[in-house]
């Protein structure tokens, strides 16, 4: 799978609220910290892919996505709200 992916998107959406909610909480940087990194899987259909290949392209985005939150996490929340 490459970006672009549903897996990619998925995993991207998930780690883009991870990585602002743990910021804004004052949490430690560790994206494989949260339990969608650790089971990478979310959203898998087997009729559409290979559950190795989803479980890359949706952890590949989540990491991407957490570094975005975490490191712009004003951006996303406003009055104790998640907002992309």
């Amino acid at each position: 799978m490459r970006r672009g992916s549903n897996a990619y998107d998925r995993g991207y959406q998930d780690g883009l609220y991870t990585g602002a909610n743990d910021a804004r909480r004052g949490q430690s940087y560790d994206p494989e910290r949260s339990h969608f990194y650790k089971h990478g899987d979310y959203g898998f259909l087997s009729i559409f892919s290979f559950r190795d290949t989803y479980k890359q392209a949706y952890r590949d985005g989540s990491l991407r996505g957490y570094e975005e939150g975490y490191s712009h996490y004003q951006n996303y929340f406003s009055g104790g709200q998640f907002h992309r």
